[in-house]
């Protein structure tokens, strides 16, 4: 946790926005866990991870199974997962929501 708030800036942010002292937490349970819809609309990286070595990952897979979509990839770094073969990647819509886009658009 310690780790997390110092190496990924988008929990570092939550936890600081929500004022919780991690010095604290001294349970399990007293964890301070991200919105699962954060996952939906942030990029959530820690450290040095690159989305590249999991576009890779997944566009071989896609690859070995045949399958007809690769969806991967967001706003922030659809370019990338396009290198790797996305055919879909979420995007944010002027409506405020997040909305699948076609890469052959």
């Amino acid at each position: 946790m310690q780790y997390q708030a110092s190496n990924n800036a988008v929990y570092r942010e939550w936890v600081q926005s929500m004022k919780i002292d991690l010095d604290g937490v001294k349970f399990f349970e007293q964890i301070p866990f991200l919105p699962i819809d954060f996952f939906k609309t942030h990029a959530i990286y820690t450290g040095s991870e690159c989305p590249s070595f999991y576009f890779e990952k997944l566009s071989t897979l896609n690859k070995k199974f045949s399958l007809p979509e690769l969806s991967m990839g967001m706003s922030s770094d659809y370019k990338i997962a396009l290198k790797f073969n996305a055919t879909l990647y979420k995007s944010f819509a002027s409506s405020g929501f997040f909305v699948y886009r076609s890469a052959a658009a």
